[in-house]
């Protein structure tokens, strides 16, 4: 695969995201990333979608020649695009939601909650190699799949409507999980076979 046809597919991935989110563009997403993928924590979506489009108009600009660099900003896009996408799909958490329980925003002050052993293992696997960060993508597509045929099984057996209404949200959202997955999976293909036809 030519540089032109990563960049023509990354700039696809993004351009899909940007039409997915744009109704939020300008909504806070109190999330925490990285300080190596984004400079800013508790931005817009309109900021962290500038963040990666100038880490693409940097693959743009590096000549093919500079292997090494490339591998490094097309790495840095790809994990900047995986943790967003998380973020915004990630619902029900203290640290992803701008007001509490009681009334009122969040004091600024109030010190972030520690990360829960669920966020530590994301980006335990967002900071892996790219090959090794695919094979993890792979078991856990398993396990996706496993768990929609389960809900299928059990909505299928159910006999209560609340139960099966509830079954079904559950295989809803273990859908979009998987479609996510297959997202990352893919766009991690697609980069490791770009590499792979840069090897001499």
């Amino acid at each position: 695969m030519s540089k032109a046809v990563l960049i023509s597919r990354l700039e696809q991935q993004l351009a899909t995201l940007y039409q997915q989110q744009a109704y939020r563009k300008d909504k806070k997403i109190y999330a925490r990333f990285p300080p190596t993928l984004f400079t800013e924590n508790f931005e817009t979506f309109e900021f962290y979608w500038q963040e990666l489009n100038k880490t693409l108009v940097q693959i743009k600009s590096i000549p093919l020649e500079k292997e090494e660099e490339l591998t490094f900003f097309c790495n840095k896009l790809i994990s900047q695009y995986t943790v967003l996408y998380e973020s915004l799909s990630y619902k029900g958490k203290k640290n992803n939601a701008p007001f509490s329980r009681q009334k009122g925003p969040q004091k600024a002050q109030e010190a972030p909650a520690p990360y829960s052993a669920k966020e530590q293992e994301k980006r335990r696997v967002n900071a892996l190699p790219p090959r090794e960060r695919l094979a993890k993508y792979y078991e856990y597509l398993n396990l996706f799949n496993i768990k929609v045929a389960e809900l299928k099984d059990l909505i299928k057996t159910s006999q209560q409507e609340l139960e099966k209404t509830r079954y079904q949200q559950r295989l809803l959202q273990t859908r979009q999980r998987r479609t996510k997955c297959l997202d990352a999976i893919e766009i991690l293909e697609e980069f490791l076979s770009y590499q792979e036809s840069q090897k001499p």
